[in-house]
């Protein structure tokens, strides 16, 4: 046997081992994690629009949040429908609904029939207040159930359009047996989900000792996400399979591209950046398609690609107080659109706009790989590099908040300072020029933070190379000051031109201090609120790294600047922190307000990883310790992922 085949061979067993494992931990988390029953309202009103995990449904008008209480509610029209499209039934379960008539002192309630599966189940006369609704899901031999609920007497309150049924306060499902159980589809699901993710990380060619790190990653994560609000009951199995037969097909691709060619741009072992970075990102997706994780702004930008998609492509946006109006960019509307037809509803219109920017992040990660091995020829720094990036908690607070363009933006422009930092090695040429070119330029056209930032941005780390560096790296410098020219100009030209008027208007708005009317904005705050805002993380500037990542990216500073001062991407690296520095001050001393934060996330991975190298390099407890920071700084990620499901 070969010694590739024997790796595949091994691939594949460990891939249906983790499987087999994952699905006899979901199964027994059904059973014992999972409490009864599962309970909450249909949707959550407000700004996090969460759905709910084990049912969807329909006829229901829309999550509102009753002031006095704060709690979400649900009204129906004439009838709705409540399905949980993966229930087993092999034992018998216990629906309530608790329902409200709402109805004005003249009017009476209504009777509400129930229909379970498409046979009555009873009528039930409503109050003006909870009323509890109970009927029984029989056992049957399917791993479906549907509940229909008619009202058989509706009204259309004055000023309200809307045709009303009751109110829908909570839903609870309760097994007859105390314990919940998982349909044999849903276990497959799972367990193929997991088994293809898993043998997608290990044809990157990520070593056995690694793999196995992300594969009980990867099992553990889906797992735990699928019995999450009961997810194991209703579709989010469907879409792990699906996001999962994805990530394996780029696996095979990874294989054989590797395969034909084992050293990319002057870096070998490319391939295990590509499985190291795509473990996380398959987890991330899976944390942002989960019925659980906050819709935040994505409805926003929703409608803004139906905007694009319908003709429209030329639009602004308002800052938070005191309201100043600036473009809005296209680039993410545009990428996503040729896939528009694959997401049916509303909400996989969504996931689609989300999954497009956590794509464009994930490529970072493997630029910054190459970037790193070119320059340090250090493999375990350039490892560390692609590791830590799914972790980094700017891009990861943008995706929480839905903030799409912004991160999709900021996602091309990393990927093309990371083509600069693999250039300013010595490795500049047409081929370089045009990456970099195409990445900077869809930055620029995706957010007008991104442009606004990132073009001093550019213009400061070609300065610091034409000012600082020698020989090539140096040519780098000025092709970078003349590339960051270009790609600015056909920004403005394509797009930004479009909007001479409202620069005008808020150039006048600021020259007659209109923000220092404003109450409670945030640019005319004092420095001292400022200050705290940001090193709290409540200003609008994404994602300070951390206190473990900010020590380490300390530490690797000082070693870059005094082993490789003079280092092409060091002084990169070095412009790139300045324009972090001025912005940040600007940000908390003056009214210029710029997420320059998420900008320099890549800064600080690329420190990082080099300092955490330094730390590992020191015999087997600077390995320990370096290891341990890095789990560090991966929960310090990871815990956004979990606030974003709400916790």
């Amino acid at each position: 046997m070969t010694a590739a085949r024997r790796q595949l061979t091994g691939a594949l067993l460990a891939s249906l081992a983790a499987g087999a494992i994952a699905a006899m931990l979901l199964l027994a988390g059904a059973h014992g994690y999972v409490r009864s029953p599962l309970a909450g309202p249909v949707a959550d009103g407000g700004w996090t629009d969460r759905s709910r995990g084990w049912f969807t449904a329909r006829g229901v008008l829309g999550a509102e949040v009753d002031a006095a209480t704060g709690r979400s509610y649900s009204w129906i029209g004439p009838s709705a429908r409540i399905s949980l499209p993966h229930l087993d039934r092999t034992q018998a379960y216990t629906a309530t609904l608790i329902v409200d008539a709402a109805r004005p002192a003249d009017v009476a309630p209504p009777h509400v029939d129930v229909l379970v599966d498409g046979a009555p189940a009873g009528r039930f006369q409503t109050t003006n207040g909870d009323t509890a609704i109970a009927v029984t899901l029989p056992p049957r031999g399917t791993d479906r159930a549907v509940l229909t609920l008619q009202v058989d007497d509706t009204f259309t309150p004055s000023g309200d359009p809307r045709v009303l049924g009751v109110i829908i306060r909570d839903l609870q499902l309760a097994p007859a047996s105390g314990h919940f159980s998982v349909a044999w589809s849903v276990g497959i699901d799972v367990a193929a989900a997991v088994a293809l993710t898993t043998m997608a990380v290990l044809l990157c060619g990520v070593g056995a000792g690694l793999g196995t790190l992300w594969a009980s990653g990867i099992a553990l994560a889906l797992v735990w996400l699928t019995l999450q609000d009961g997810a194991f009951i209703g579709t989010y199995s469907e879409s792990l399979f699906h996001a999962a037969t994805g990530a394996c097909a780029l696996g095979v691709v990874i294989a054989a591209l590797r395969t034909r060619w084992p050293v990319l741009a002057g870096a070998p072992g490319w391939g295990s950046a590509v499985g190291v970075v795509l473990a996380p990102t398959m987890i991330m997706l899976a944390v942002f398609t989960h019925p659980l994780a906050t819709i935040g702004d994505g409805i926003f930008q929703l409608h803004r690609a139906q905007l694009v998609r319908s003709g429209s492509y030329f639009f602004t946006s308002i800052t938070p107080r005191p309201f100043f109006e600036f473009p809005y960019a296209i680039g993410l509307y545009v990428s996503a659109l040729p896939f528009w037809s694959a997401f049916p509803t509303e909400l996989d219109q969504v996931h689609l706009l989300r999954g497009t920017a956590v794509i464009a992040n994930a490529i970072v990660g493997l630029v910054l790989y190459v970037a790193a091995y070119r320059q340090w020829r250090d493999r375990r720094a350039a490892l560390f590099a692609a590791a830590l990036w799914p972790f980094a908690r700017a891009p990861i607070e943008a995706l929480c908040n839905a903030n799409l363009t912004n991160a999709f933006a900021q996602g091309l422009f990393g990927v093309a300072m990371g083509v600069v930092g693999w250039a300013a090695a010595g490795a500049t040429s047409i081929a370089s020029t045009g990456i970099a070119g195409l990445f900077l330029i869809g930055g620029y056209l995706s957010h007008f933070s991104t442009f606004s930032v990132g073009v001093p941005l550019a213009g400061a780390i070609a300065i610091v190379l034409v000012i600082g560096a020698r020989g090539p790296d140096r040519r780098t410098g000025w092709w970078l000051l003349a590339l960051g020219l270009v790609a600015a100009g056909v920004a403005y030209a394509v797009y930004y031109s479009h909007f001479t008027d409202v620069y005008r208007q808020t150039w006048a708005r600021i020259a007659a201090h209109e923000m220092a009317d404003a109450p409670g904005s945030a640019i005319a705050a004092p420095p001292a609120t400022k200050f705290h805002r940001w090193w709290t993380g409540q200003s609008d500037d994404y994602g300070l790294p951390g206190i473990v990542s900010a020590l380490v990216s300390v530490i690797g500073l000082v070693a870059l600047l005094r082993r490789r001062g003079r280092d092409g991407l060091t002084l990169v690296l070095v412009g790139w922190l300045a324009v972090w520095v001025v912005f940040t001050a600007l940000g908390i001393l003056t009214s210029i307000q710029m997420r320059v934060n998420l900008a320099a996330a890549p800064l600080f991975v690329c420190l990082g990883a080099y300092g955490l190298a330094e730390i590992a390099a020191r015999g087997h407890v600077g390995r320990m310790v370096a290891a341990t920071l890095a789990v560090a700084i991966a929960v310090s990620g990871a815990r956004l992922w979990l606030m974003c499901l709400g916790y």
